[in-house]
């Protein structure tokens, strides 16, 4: 028995159209980002990554504890 079945859905070429254009658009928007953040970026030192690395895991460690935690009890 299939509790869900695949329903195919017919896209118009107007609708692909839209999807290439907005697929191209944040594509462009991505790289865009990505440029500017490897400039600022460029002379980090390993340590400094290794540093940044370090406090982001903390931090979203200690959100992920605070959040299972205040789930428990309240």
């Amino acid at each position: 028995m299939r509790l869900f079945r695949n329903k195919k859905q017919k896209v118009s070429p107007a609708g692909e159209a839209l999807a290439g254009k907005l697929a191209s658009r944040i594509l462009r928007q991505q790289s865009r980002i990505a440029r500017w953040l490897n400039q600022r970026t460029s002379a980090y030192s390993a340590f400094r990554w290794l540093v940044l690395l370090i406090l982001f895991c903390l931090g979203m460690g200690g959100t992920c504890i605070y959040l299972i935690i205040s789930s428990i009890y309240n």
